[in-house]
């Protein structure tokens, strides 16, 4: 009888033992999925921060069919026209 609760007890103790490890490992993937998830919900702040920010610029620079992809082509013209304004004002000013 002695041996049996002996087999007994290292039974449970093996078992006490794998379930702490299955315990930890998903603790460990719980962790990970929960860093997954952080990422994912930065890059939606991110992406509706951006698309608040073309919404802004589109009203700014009345242009309705500004685009993410249009915008450097946008930035090039209004950075010309800048330039232009600012070349004739000094011109203006040395008269």
């Amino acid at each position: 009888m002695v041996a049996e609760a002996v087999d007994r007890q290292d039974e449970n103790e093996a078992r006490a033992e794998a379930a702490e490890l299955e315990v930890d490992e998903l603790k460990s993937q719980l962790a990970d999925y929960q860093q997954a998830l952080d990422v994912q919900q930065t890059r939606a702040i991110q992406y509706t921060q951006a698309i608040q920010a073309l919404n802004r610029a589109k009203e700014l620079c009345h242009l309705p069919d500004l685009t993410a992809d249009s915008a450097a082509e946008w930035l090039e013209t209004f950075q010309a026209k800048e330039q232009e304004a600012t070349e004739k004002l000094l011109t203006l000013e040395q008269k």
